[in-house]
């Protein structure tokens, strides 16, 4: 079964998620975080110029209260605990390794069973920052397929909300995900846990299932069954792009 939450109620529903993507927010898009934000004086390409100028007090004034407010109007304004103190590491997994098709279909029933394992009735899929899920159109067939599957969930160009999925629609709704998350580059980070758990789940552009942990005992058990069910554990904890001989995403595809 697939249901579609709005955004509010999708964070509802785990408040480790919630803090976990409030907090990557934070992290991730607050211009005023990690020095983003303009300097006057500092010199830059302005659009419109072919060459790069000094910026003035006004100009740099302008571009901050702009971007300020973007975040401001699309972060999450809920309420969070803290889980920073509770963080128990990541581990990263892959599927079977085979050809790409075949390997997005594996992933999908390999998350199925684990979730299965761990007695997760329901998981909720939200992404990381308040945009639209179809935003990003893309001509490569696998991710045209999963767009239309979006659309026919009943989301719209507006939609970014999260997702509620059990049973058999599961592993389907993740097989999509796989190629929305390889070919859609400006597609925010998705990420899933289960209703009560305290792990966050995420799938990256080279097909790896990215863990962290907030709880010693689900850690342990997630890595108990994942070890049970064939899923393989990356020891270096780096991903590497075992689909294609130069390193190169087919499909992949960015907003300009």
């Amino acid at each position: 079964m697939i249901e579609l939450l709005e955004r509010n109620k999708a964070l509802e529903c785990n408040k480790n998620l919630a803090s976990f993507i409030v907090d990557f927010q934070k992290v991730r898009y607050d211009p005023s975080v990690n020095d983003n934000l303009y300097k006057a004086g500092e010199i830059m390409y302005v659009e419109g110029g072919s060459e790069p100028r000094v910026i003035t007090k006004e100009e740099s004034d302008k571009w901050n209260k702009e971007a300020i407010d973007a975040y401001e109007g699309n972060r999450d304004h809920i309420e969070t605990i803290s889980i920073a103190q509770n963080f128990k590491g990541s581990v990263i997994y892959r599927s079977t390794p085979t050809a790409i098709h075949a390997y997005a279909s594996h992933l999908a029933a390999r998350i199925k069973e684990l979730t299965e394992c761990l007695n997760w009735e329901s998981i909720i899929f939200l992404l990381d920052y308040s945009t639209p899920w179809l935003q990003q159109e893309n001509d490569y067939e696998p991710v045209k397929r999963a767009m239309d599957y979006l659309r026919q969930l009943g989301m719209d160009k507006k939609f970014t909300g999260g997702i509620k999925a059990s049973g058999s629609d599961q592993a389907d709704f993740v097989e999509h995900l796989f190629w929305l998350t390889r070919c859609n580059g400006s597609l925010p980070t998705c990420y899933f846990s289960g209703i009560e758990s305290h792990t966050v789940f995420s799938i990256c552009k080279h097909g790896s299932v990215h863990s962290e942990f907030y709880s010693e005992e689900e850690k342990n058990n997630v890595r108990k069954v994942a070890n049970r069910i064939g899923m393989i554990e990356i020891r270096d904890s780096h991903c590497d792009e075992n689909f294609s001989e130069t390193g190169s995403i087919e499909g992949r595809q960015i907003i300009v």
